[in-house]
């Protein structure tokens, strides 16, 4: 849908953007509110000003959306933030405060002056600067941004000192202040036109509340990779070195993992669990913010190293789990660089959809394939019970919250424990074991699988690994999960069912119950399943026994001439133990 109502993006220089003709910014009612703290704005300013460092190096802010609307409206034409309102709004107070501190000064230049008024003030079409300013809110924000903007700062209100658009502004004021001791302020404005964004106007004001929800349900991970990209070319001083360096990143990251912004924010969120052992990164601030800690940390480290070489080598390092985390989420069967073997538990893993111990996984396959110091035996082995457990787990309902900060301890126990890796996956499977509540053991899968909902749990999983040794080959892709004993029952089925003689409420409660017990689901074709639903069970019997002979699900079914809540124990009970054969206790293994 996007893709239907945008135009083309265009690359150009905030000083550009800010200076439209005619042309004013607003933040929609929808946007939610201002809330970048004094940390993000103190980084965002450390980031622009950047190249003042650097004077013939430029910074990529990343992208904006924003939709034009038709109307003119008290000497502009509105355009509307549909996407970047934290970025925007706190360019603006960068300005301001920039503003403020000019006229602290007194200066008497006329450039100057203009140079920053035109940021902040709306030229109409004959080139001259009016008294509107370029940017207001229509949110809560607005009132303390519009006294700002209007520069009445005597009038702000104690409670309106709290908000974060204030702090902000009086934070910023601070640093600029600062910053003059180095720089002029020509130099300090002339950032606005080596900052470069990328612009991306949208066609249809109809839609522009749902493009802002659909853009931002996928933005972060747009965002959270330019910055870091940009980051990166920063350290190189050469135009030629960038160059390749950014050929080399689009090759290395982004084309391996199919230019999908959601694997690629997942792989930079790995990446920083793995070399700061701490798994709390998920939004941009946080991953872009961790990253560049981690990176400058490093650096002190390897100061022997030029910052280019550095900087490759951080590349190499992140091309590197690129490879591994397609290897584990993104290629197919026939791009499989490994065994049958491997593979078959690698699917399994995907379709668990669990994604903790990846940050594990992702790690035993830099220890095989990079550092060959693991064989893919081991990794096999390793990879088998990490499946037992998480099934295990999901099966007797356990909650997977602790399971990513569990995942990263193993890894870091297991390698600082590994003076050799000949039993790494043994020392591995040492420190799952001994974790307290971690696994479940046969005796408690027996009793909790009895008590669960399994249709709303990696049902498919399971049933899959039944039929995967079936030497029919059935197409698994073509079944779905259906009730013998249906959800809604009709009279026969009512009728078959109440061999006890219980009263409605009480038919009614064990019916809930036994619904989704495992003994009561079995793999049907779509179609079988629309048309035997809610059929009596001589009906549905005769269908499976047709057309579902080869299924080894079904062999057990087709012995019973009743299906009631005995035939649902009796199964759950078969099925569990077959469970406990396929997903193994690591003794077992």
């Amino acid at each position: 849908m996007i893709q239907q109502v945008i135009e083309d993006p265009i690359r150009q220089s905030l000083d550009d953007f800010f200076t439209m003709k005619e042309k004013c910014f607003y933040i929609p009612i929808f946007q939610r509110r201002y809330t970048w703290t004094t940390k993000h704005i103190e980084r965002l300013l450390e980031d622009i000003t950047s190249v003042l460092i650097q004077k013939d190096k430029e910074y990529f802010l990343g992208v904006i959306f924003y939709l034009q609307e038709p109307k003119y409206d008290r000497k502009c034409h509105q355009v509307q933030i549909i996407d970047g309102q934290q970025r925007i709004t706190s360019l603006f107070l960068i300005l301001h405060a920039i503003k403020k501190l000019i006229d602290e000064e007194k200066i008497n230049n006329i450039a100057l002056n203009e140079t920053i008024i035109k940021y902040l003030k709306v030229t109409d079409k004959d080139n001259q600067i009016t008294s509107k300013n370029m940017l207001f809110h229509k949110t809560s924000d607005d009132e303390v941004y519009k006294k700002i903007s209007d520069e009445r700062l005597e009038i702000i209100e104690q409670a309106e000192k709290d908000t974060n658009t204030y702090k902000n502004f009086e934070s910023v004021y601070k640093q600029i202040k600062e910053l003059r001791k180095k720089y002029s302020w020509e130099e300090l404005l002339s950032i606005f036109k080596k900052i470069n964004i990328v612009s991306i106007p949208i066609q249809s004001a109809d839609d522009a509340q749902i493009i802002f929800q659909k853009i931002n349900s996928t933005g972060v991970r747009l965002y959270t990779f330019d910055l870091v990209k940009n980051f990166l070319l920063m350290k190189f001083k050469d135009n030629d070195d960038q160059e390749k360096f950014n050929r080399n990143l689009k090759w290395s990251v982004e084309d391996k993992l199919n230019n999908d912004y959601n694997h690629i924010h997942e792989l930079l969120k790995l990446f920083l669990a793995i070399k700061k052992d701490a798994y709390k990164y998920d939004n941009i601030d946080n991953i872009y913010n961790a990253f560049v800690d981690w990176f400058k940390k490093e650096q002190e480290k390897n100061q022997i190293k030029k910052i280019e070489d550095f900087t490759n080598e951080v590349l190499t390092q992140i091309s590197d789990y690129a490879i591994y985390y397609s290897q584990i989420k993104i290629k197919d069967k026939k791009e499989r660089e490994f065994s049958n073997e491997l593979w078959e538990f690698i699917s399994e893993f995907r379709n668990i959809k669990i994604n903790a111990p990846l940050v594990l996984i992702i790690e035993m396959f830099r220890l095989w394939q990079k550092d060959k110091v693991l064989q893919e035996a081991q990794v096999i082995r390793a990879l088998k019970f990490i499946n037992s457990l998480l099934m295990r787990r999901d099966f007797c309902d356990k909650s997977t919250n602790r399971l990513s900060k569990f995942f990263l301890r193993v890894l870091r126990d297991a390698k600082r424990s590994s003076s050799d890796y000949f039993d790494f996956e043994k020392r591995l499977l040492k420190l799952l074991v001994e974790e307290p509540d971690m696994i479940p053991n046969d005796e408690q899968v027996r009793r909790l699988m009895h008590g669960i909902n399994a249709y709303s749990k990696n049902l498919r999983v399971f049933l899959n690994k039944i039929e995967i040794d079936n030497p029919s080959q059935p197409n698994l892709d073509i079944l779905s999960i259906e009730h013998l004993m249906p959800q809604t029952l009709n009279e026969k089925w009512i009728k078959d069912l109440n061999v006890e003689g219980l009263s409605e409420a009480e038919l009614d409660r064990k019916h809930k119950e036994y619904l989704n017990k495992i003994g009561n689901l079995t793999l049907v074709t779509s179609k079988i399943n629309s048309s035997i639903s809610n059929r009596e069970w001589k009906y549905k019997k005769e269908k499976i026994e047709d057309k579902l002979f080869g299924l080894s699900l079904t062999k057990d079914i087709k012995e019973n001439e009743i299906w009631g809540f005995a035939q649902i124990d009796e199964r759950t009970n078969k099925l569990i133990e077959e469970f406990i054969k396929y997903f193994k206790y690591p003794s077992l293994i």
